[in-house]
């Protein structure tokens, strides 16, 4: 009677219509609170619907609803974490046996504070650099190819969303086959050594 730990229901919680009934007992360390149950919630959807794979499972579906998941912040694993995307251009040097950095910045995260003027106008690689003695006729091999980090940044953060689908639909058929639903397929290069044989 005199524990602050909170009463735990041992008979089975009553589901009802769109909601679970659940409880929850402290552990030993006196965590608990709130994100406990967080961090429990997350993880048993995420179990329901590893658990719920059967023979009627779709693939596109089961993607899908990792997608779902892990937008709401319910997955253990997030599908795509904390990402960082940098630009390096180097240069080779006047005699070919050594390369060094002529360009760096980042893009993201995006650099706190004001955009400067590099940012904006981008950076200029020489066309001599890039295609040393082959320049076409009419061309100043000094004349620079702009690229614009306002440009890399937006292609880097339209391409997060085909990341995150590419990594659902691995993570889904990885669970597929791990629950025995998904048949093995050759690949290409298996293929190709069977018929080699």
């Amino acid at each position: 009677m005199g524990s602050n730990r909170p009463e735990v229901k041992k008979d089975k919680p009553e589901v009802g219509e769109g909601k679970t009934v659940m409880g929850v007992e402290d552990d030993e360390r006196g965590g608990g609170g709130e994100k406990d149950v967080e961090e429990l919630v997350a993880i048993s959807e995420e179990q329901m619907v590893v658990k719920s794979i059967d023979e009627t499972t779709g693939y596109h579906y089961l993607s899908a609803r990792l997608m779902d998941l892990n937008r709401q912040g319910k997955l253990k694993q997030p599908l795509v974490g904390t990402l960082g995307a940098t630009v390096h251009v180097y240069k080779a040097s006047e005699d070919g046996k050594d390369i060094r950095e002529s360009f760096m910045a980042t893009l993201l995260p995006s650099p706190e504070g004001d955009l400067d003027k590099e940012r904006l106008s981008g950076f200029g690689v020489a066309l001599e650099d890039l295609l040393g003695g082959n320049v076409p006729e009419g061309n100043d091999p000094k004349d620079d190819i702009r690229f614009s980090l306002k440009e890399l940044e937006e292609f880097v953060r339209t391409s997060m969303p085909q990341t995150e689908k590419y990594r659902a639909n691995a993570r889904a058929v990885k669970l597929l086959s791990a629950a025995g639903q998904r048949e093995e397929r050759e690949t290409w290069a298996q293929s190709k050594r069977r018929r080699l044989v």
